[in-house]
């Protein structure tokens, strides 16, 4: 969204406007690594395509 921004001024940008980019992504958002480890750690999120691969 923002590729002309450095990456050290990032996490100013988004805690800046937060409710913005929340609601332009649906509400995406986890509170940290920790509740995505705790979702995810023994199955997929989502499903991971491969390239040889094909849906039948």
């Amino acid at each position: 969204m923002h590729p002309r921004v450095p990456w050290y001024r990032l996490q100013g940008l988004y805690f800046g406007n937060k409710d913005r980019y929340t609601r332009q992504n649906g509400g995406y958002l986890y509170r940290s690594y920790g509740e995505i480890f705790r979702r995810y750690l023994f199955k997929a999120k989502d499903p991971v395509p491969h390239p040889f691969w094909t849906r039948h």
